[in-house]
């Protein structure tokens, strides 16, 4: 189910990003730890589900809500001296994302929203920006009785 999604999320990102930003799913550079120092980036990880509670009262049809970390990575050419390069850098790409990927349908559902995030990160002149997207599908029980 989100094996689907996450390659049809990457070929989005990848359609509509600049030339020259890297766009993986998260597992590859888990893989390969090199590849996290990929500048500019974007990495993609599904983040799990939560029941919305709406459904069926028999529970045959229930709605999840699917939850996609997309992190945003940029570098400062300066390096591990001055962070706001790789600030800007990932504040225009996070931009690039959002027009990107709100309001794109995933199929099986409602259209991708943009949620809560938590802030940037940084490290050696390395901004990670994060941005939470969640996708909700209905899904019915295959039962015959």
């Amino acid at each position: 189910m989100f094996a689907e999604h996450e390659q049809t999320i990457l070929a989005r990102l990848r359609s509509k990003l600049a030339d020259g930003v890297h766009v993986l799913a998260l597992d590859q550079a888990d893989q390969k730890p090199e590849l996290r120092q990929l500048s500019p980036a974007v990495f993609v990880a599904y983040d799990g589900l939560t029941p919305t509670g709406e459904g069926s009262q028999n529970g045959r049809v229930v709605q999840v809500r699917h939850e996609w970390v997309i992190v945003c990575s940029a570098e400062s050419a300066i390096g591990a001296g001055d962070n706001h390069a790789a600030k800007v850098e990932a504040g225009r790409l996070a931009a690039s994302v959002i027009c990107a990927l709100a309001g794109f349908h995933l199929g099986q559902g409602k259209y991708l929203q943009l949620s809560e995030s938590p802030g940037p990160e940084f490290e050696s002149g390395y901004c990670w920006l994060p941005l939470i997207f969640t996708h909700t599908a209905t899904m019915r029980g295959d039962h015959d009785t």
